[in-house]
């Protein structure tokens, strides 16, 4: 009979040691798979401010998707962009509106790429400041925001254009609040084309 208890304590034993193990190994998976999905696949992003109205309005959730951006060749005129900005950890919801080796210039109120007027129908208003022709540099991006007169972006010295690596997905869908549920368009810039 004693040696049945201590067979019984040493099978509940190892069967205890084997499920807390099992659990151990579920939450490592568990971790390892979100974070792959974060920084490689795609994220949930919290829209904060008005830089992008008319397109995108403040507590939003957009769904970025970074799949797209594994080639850099992807990233076109006119993508709604998440990214960082220099010496910020937050996360900045942007349009692209110059690659690299653009120029790009405001004049009156109207966007010029490489001395070619852009129709932009998504933006809030005219742009109220002048930009003085600049040429982004190769490996970086300049990025405004729809609502230009609100809107702190590339045209600010402290932000600049944006070196690729800051930029972290695009915008692909508004998933709450779900009235508001739709795929983002991106604006293709066919004068350039």
């Amino acid at each position: 009979m004693r040696g049945e208890q201590k067979d019984n304590q040493k099978f509940d034993d190892n069967t205890v040691a084997r499920e807390i193990m099992e659990w151990i190994v579920s939450i490592i998976v568990a971790v390892a798979l979100v974070l792959v999905i974060h920084n490689y696949i795609g994220q949930l992003v919290r829209v904060d401010g008005a830089s992008m109205q008319p397109t995108l309005y403040t507590d939003q959730r957009v769904l970025v998707t970074k799949i797209p951006y594994w080639n850099d060749e992807n990233i076109e005129r006119g993508d709604i962009v998440i990214t960082k900005f220099p010496g910020s950890r937050e996360n900045f919801v942007k349009r692209i509106i110059a690659l690299p080796g653009d120029r790009i210039r405001v004049t009156d109120g109207v966007l010029y790429i490489n001395d070619i007027v852009i129709d932009e129908p998504y933006i809030k208003e005219t742009m109220y400041s002048d930009y003085t022709e600049t040429t982004v540099p190769e490996g970086y991006y300049f990025v405004m925001g729809d609502n230009r007169n609100n809107s702190k972006d590339s045209r600010s010295s402290a932000v600049g254009a944006l070196p690729r690596e800051m930029i972290q997905g695009r915008a692909y869908a508004i998933l709450w609040p779900f009235v508001d549920f739709k795929v983002i368009e991106h604006k293709e810039y066919t004068e350039l084309n």
